[in-house]
């Protein structure tokens, strides 16, 4: 699963970069970059793709039984359509702060900074 993967993901780079983020003074900022990643993360995993599945599941239902143009079906699409695009924006988000460590990390690594 995508979203247990990227929060293991995000806690191991606090673990992993620590050394490198105290020497330079980053460790509140780093905190928060991956914490919102981790947080972003299970968000996403306990809330947004569970509903996402539970609905796109009825929806197939109801296709299944041949009832794509009852009301039910259209409401399922649109929340499945919102369910979805959250969680993609989630996502996002939890790569963005990934790519924002990174950048941190490598511009400590690039000035010689102590580890």
């Amino acid at each position: 699963n995508y979203d247990i993967a990227g929060g293991s993901i995000s806690l191991l780079a606090m673990l992993a970069t620590s050394n490198v983020v105290i020497g330079a003074g980053m460790l509140k900022s780093t905190f928060i970059t991956l914490g919102v990643a981790l947080g972003a993360n299970l968000v996403n995993q306990w809330y947004l793709a569970p509903k996402a599945t539970d609905v796109m599941m009825r929806r197939y239902d109801l296709e299944n039984a041949n009832q794509q143009s009852t009301d039910e079906y259209k409401k399922l699409a649109g929340a499945f359509g919102k369910f979805h695009g959250l969680s993609s924006l989630v996502n996002l988000v939890s790569l963005c702060a990934a790519f924002v460590h990174t950048g941190r990390i490598a511009a400590v690594l690039a000035t010689g900074a102590a580890i």
